[in-house]
């Protein structure tokens, strides 16, 4: 979408709850230790209390309780904002929302009837409960989106953001997703597609069997940069273009070759106007799986040639789904604020279908330069996103 008035968004503050850590230290150590792993995906330790009151979190869901966790860190970062509520505005991310809600309500009603199920669980479960609580969190009277693209979400949801900055529809956006998806149906749903690690995920691994679901939050403050600045707000990043597509070939498997991420790579760069030469290094989706490493690699080697820069942070912090894609996004923005590229926890030796320079064992120095940040999730969905370094 074209600027209004050379509108530009960057990013002023995030917040994630992870596998690694409740906070962008805490990640970033965690990234840094190349056997660092997603354990059983659980976030084991996390407070709602630190941002929500009891009487509030007890009716959430997890998938909620983490969002709001998030974005009040985000918000924190930020600062004072000094916004018109209306020019506010909310995207979030959720595959599968209140999943846990939902599944609990279920068993309940099997052991007790209709009596054993909360009336409340009507909103608790939605989808879109936990872009509601962020809106309330952050106070903004305009537009709010629970956006779905399966695991592509959170990327794409940045990418809207931006779109909404330069067309003059909000001046400052929190965006980002969240998800809880280790329910019993959920995973014995993905346990029947045999997509899971029976071991650790290895993205890019010769030896890669699997992905680790793991439950997590991000989210970013997204503003126009001109008011940003006049405030003076610390910018973090630019969202400087980005792309989302459609692979409608296979729910569940990319195309061969992968023409379609390929297309959404290059739209993100055209978009954001950088060269692929340009690009520092590259955030992958790198889920670990079989199909979906060799159907990224070749769209990556398509677009950059071979020995291009990547690491991938699923190894160390599983699949968190939707959300998935604007924890990799705060990763990236750790990555340029650190000048260090982490490495892909769990990667021993390169697939040799693969022609990919896969940061691995140590993080390596990162010189500026615009970072790619890619997602890839079920139904074809892709999304691909373009960040700076801040001036």
């Amino acid at each position: 979408m074209a600027s209004r008035d050379g509108r530009r968004a960057v990013v002023t503050g995030v917040g994630v709850v992870t596998v690694g850590g409740g906070d962008p230290e805490a990640l970033w150590a965690h990234l840094l230790d190349p056997e660092a792993g997603p354990g059983d995906g659980f976030l084991h330790g996390f407070d709602p209390s630190v941002a929500i009151p009891r009487r509030r979190s007890r009716r959430m869901d997890p998938a909620t309780q983490y969002a709001v966790v998030a974005t009040a860190a985000a918000l924190a970062q930020a600062g004072d904002l000094d916004l018109a509520p209306h020019r506010g505005a909310v995207l979030m991310a959720s595959t599968y929302g209140g999943i846990t809600s939902y599944d609990d309500a279920v068993r309940a009603q099997v052991a007790e009837g209709p009596a054993g199920v909360n009336p409340l669980v009507s909103t608790a479960a939605a989808a879109s409960t936990g872009a509601s609580a962020v809106a309330v969190e952050a106070g903004f009277t305009g537009p709010t989106l629970s956006v779905g693209a399966a695991c592509a979400s959170g990327s794409t949801v940045l990418v809207e953001a931006l779109d909404k900055i330069r067309a003059g529809r909000a001046d400052v956006v929190v965006a980002g997703g969240t998800e809880a998806p280790l329910t019993p149906t959920i995973l014995t749903a993905f346990s029947g597609l045999k997509v899971f690690t029976a071991s650790r995920p290895r993205p890019f691994d010769a030896e890669r069997d699997g992905f680790a679901f793991a439950e997590g939050a991000g989210v970013l403050v997204v503003e126009e940069r001109e008011r940003a600045l006049a405030r003076g707000a610390t910018v973090l990043a630019e969202v400087a273009g980005g792309s989302a597509a459609t692979d409608v070939s296979g729910v569940y498997a990319p195309s061969d070759g992968a023409a379609v991420v390929e297309q959404c790579i290059r739209a993100a760069l055209d978009d954001a106007g950088v060269d692929p030469a340009d690009i520092a290094h590259v955030n992958a989706h790198g889920t670990g799986t079989r199909a979906n490493d060799a159907s990224e690699g070749a769209a990556l080697e398509r677009v950059f040639g071979p020995d291009v820069v990547v690491t991938a942070n699923k190894g160390a912090v599983g699949h968190a789904g939707a959300a998935a894609g604007a924890i990799e996004a705060v990763a990236t923005l750790l990555a340029m604020e650190h000048r260090l590229i982490p490495p892909t926890a769990g990667h021993r030796t390169l697939d040799p279908e693969l022609h990919l320079d896969v940061v691995a064992g140590a993080p390596r120095p990162w010189e500026p330069g615009p970072v790619l940040s890619n997602a890839l999730g079920l139904g074809g969905y892709v999304g691909s996103l373009v960040l700076l370094p801040p001036p």
